[in-house]
């Protein structure tokens, strides 16, 4: 694609792409913030197995997104696949409305084989529009980046205002048609990019998608709903992570060592995605929880619903996301920006620290079980400082690794790595949910903050350990990128 924009701005692409993630994650997220709730109030399922459940629907949210990314790179094309995977989006969220099991996980299946076809694909049509070293790449991410969490922002916010949250539910879907619409209008601003294979027949192109779909969702509705059968995603993420990394180094090795080095330098920058978003993503499950139970949501002198506290990190990124943006531009022109697997480091390091402000609340500030807000909204700030850090940069260093010819796959395996962090994060949040025989939800307040204080402490050390470790290792991951930076 040649870029239209002035050599300071930025392609026109980007708009596109900002305005679709804006209202597809105003979908993901207003969904998100309801789900662990709805769980364990409306459906009266325990914590331990709504941390599960929560957990598992996310992991499969993102390790879709390796197949959906492979289907557009050999079939479907980027825009198709955007197009196709917002309509299963939009389907399952209102299916959520119905009040039935079968429908509210087929619901749930639905967006998870959506959100594959999506996801992986619109990061990689956006970076095509950008030229292999374009400095401008890093902050263009950045703003893309920023859309994400403005929807973030909004959906917790509007879908959590119903009294009965199947009608946000139901906001949520609209705003997913909304996406599609801003998609569909806008998609010229990205020239020849993401148009389908010219070797893949037209009429091949729609039955691979929804032949592909119905053989998922139902697979996927399986994993979700049957107790027993959530325990093999564990291992359909371990077979997807090996096969994914048997293939990149097979890739690599056949184009030359320096290409292989880059993959080796791509698997272990996923190991690190990994472990921050197992961290990371107690935000919707166990930190959820946490607020609904023993923060004090009426401090900021109006009573929030612990629903909104999700929108804390969107609006934080929201105000730093620009900033971050210019620093990593100004940081460049002067030679100091720091190396990606640097920045992956601090990242991890930050995420752990973000811990360690509840723990210190829990165990000085709580009053009868219940902490400051303030002291909440401080760990997000901290996390999002972390994914600042970590996510755009990822994101854009997956598009300059990755070989033209793999993109879309890379891209794939990036959320695959955010998948198997977030399969993680339900596990650890399950830690969360009993105290010894006892379900925390059924203890007061008093009894349950040290229930999370022990979970949130154990993340501290994690996070701040690896993350070190990481800092040490950089200048071995910044010489396997070979230029990459």
């Amino acid at each position: 694609m040649q870029d239209q924009a002035s050599p300071k701005g930025h392609p026109p692409g980007l708009s596109v792409a900002f305005g679709t993630e804006l209202w597809e994650r105003f979908c993901f997220y207003g969904m998100r913030a309801l789900l662990v709730l709805y769980l364990t109030k409306q459906l009266q399922f325990p914590d331990a197995e709504a941390s599960e459940i929560y957990g598992s629907y996310q992991s499969l949210v993102y390790a879709t997104n390796v197949l959906g990314g492979l289907l557009a790179d050999r079939f479907l094309g980027f825009r198709a696949a955007i197009v196709f995977g917002g309509l299963l989006m939009a389907a399952g969220e209102f299916l959520l409305m119905v009040q039935d099991h079968r429908a509210f996980f087929l619901g749930l299946s639905l967006l998870v084989m959506g959100c594959g076809y999506l996801k992986p694909n619109i990061s990689a049509l956006l970076g095509k529009a950008y030229a292999q070293g374009d400095p401008r790449r890093d902050s263009g991410f950045t703003i893309f980046y920023m859309g994400i969490n403005l929807g973030a922002f909004l959906g917790p916010i509007v879908c959590a205002r119903f009294a009965d949250p199947r009608f946000g539910f139901a906001a949520a879907g609209v705003g997913m048609l909304l996406a599609v619409a801003w998609f569909v209008l806008g998609a010229r601003r990205f020239g020849d990019q993401g148009h389908p294979p010219a070797h893949v027949p037209r009429k091949f192109r729609l039955p691979v998608a929804v032949v592909t779909a119905a053989v998922v969702v139902p697979l996927v509705w399986v994993l979700l709903s049957d107790k027993e059968w959530r325990g093999w995603i564990q291992t359909v993420l371990n077979g997807l992570g090996a096969t994914l990394a048997a293939y990149l180094l097979f890739a690599g090795a056949k184009e030359g060592r320096a290409h292989l080095g880059r993959m080796v330098a791509l698997l272990l920058l996923l190991a690190l995605n990994a472990v921050f978003w197992a961290c990371f993503e107690q935000a919707g499950n166990s930190m959820n929880l946490f607020a609904e139970r023993n923060v004090a949501l009426g401090d900021f002198g109006f009573t929030m619903k612990a629903a909104d506290t999700q929108a804390f990190n969107a609006l934080f990124i929201i105000l730093l996301a620009p900033l971050f943006a210019a620093l990593w531009l100004r940081l460049d022109r002067r030679g100091w920006n720091p190396w990606v697997p640097v920045k992956f480091a601090l990242g991890i390091v930050q995420v752990g620290l973000g811990f360690g402000v509840l723990v210190l609340a829990s165990k000085y500030l709580g009053s009868n079980g219940i902490v400051p807000l303030w002291t909440l909204a401080l760990c997000y700030l901290i996390h999002t400082t972390g994914e600042l850090c970590i996510s755009p940069v990822g994101l854009s260093t997956m598009t300059r690794l990755a070989p033209a010819r793999l993109s879309g796959l890379v891209m794939g395996g990036w959320f695959l790595s955010t998948a198997y962090g977030n399969f993680l994060a339900g596990q650890i949040s399950k830690l969360a949910g009993r105290s010894g025989d006892v379900n925390t939800g059924d203890l007061p307040a008093a009894q349950s903050l040290p229930v999370y204080a022990d979970v949130f402490w154990m993340l501290t050390q994690v996070g701040v350990c690896i993350g070190l470790g990481a800092l040490v290792l950089s200048p071995l991951v910044q010489r396997l990128m070979r230029g990459v930076n």
